[in-house]
């Protein structure tokens, strides 16, 4: 098994975790597997913790914790 990503963080929209499962037998064939969790138990863990709402956000939808800290400490600044 090839860890394909991680689960909150999606960067394909879709809130499911996924992971990669390789098979080699002669031929080699990967498949992507989406797993259901209860992200909405992971965003209310998260907005319960008093963090950034972008959080709690980003377990939802394609948006990224390190964009937004990048936003909040860079601004507008070019780099």
């Amino acid at each position: 098994m090839i860890n394909a990503g991680s689960a909150g963080k999606p960067k394909h929209g879709d809130p499911r975790a996924v992971y990669a499962l390789i098979e080699i037998d002669g031929n080699i064939q990967v498949d992507f597997i989406k797993v259901s969790y209860d992200h909405e138990s992971a965003v209310r863990a998260v907005e319960k913790a008093g963090l950034p709402a972008e959080f709690a956000t980003s377990i939802l939808y394609s948006s990224s914790c390190i964009e937004f800290f990048a936003q909040q400490v860079l601004g507008d600044m070019d780099i």
